[in-house]
């Protein structure tokens, strides 16, 4: 199948957008992923790799949302979940490199922004239930 084909395979034949409900979250620091939008990635934390490895495994998309960093008066102890913003992107990765000291490097493409609407799992990586947001 032709990587062109590939890609195509998010869109159903009216050439709406279709997403899995539930999706792993990836959080991104100081930088924002819009559809259609070719971003490198950098993963060295391992959770995040075995994210990316079983994104990979299965429908290779997941949902790429910006993360706020702490303000000087806010407590050490805040949850990763709470640090994120609602409205992201879902990205398909189309290309990954691994590297000798266990880092990974993919290339993925913005399809279309999402919603978390609820968090499923923090173990061992965030998981969310979204929605597309047309």
């Amino acid at each position: 199948m032709a990587d062109n084909e590939r890609d195509l395979m998010d869109l159903d034949h009216t050439g709406e957008i279709h997403l899995p409900s539930d999706m792993p979250i990836l959080p991104i620091s100081e930088a924002v992923i819009f559809p259609a939008m070719m971003v490198p990635l950098v993963l060295s934390d391992t959770n995040l790799v075995r994210l990316a490895d079983d994104c990979l495994a299965g429908d290779k998309i997941l949902g790429a949302f910006s993360q706020r960093e702490l303000g000087s008066d806010e407590e050490e102890d805040v949850a990763d979940r709470d640090l994120i913003y609602r409205v992201g992107t879902a990205v398909k990765i189309q290309k990954m490199l691994r590297f000798p000291d266990g880092s990974m490097r993919l290339l993925g493409q913005g399809i279309a922004r999402c919603r978390i609407k609820k968090f499923l799992s923090d173990d061992p990586y965030m998981r969310a239930q979204i929605e597309l947001i047309e």
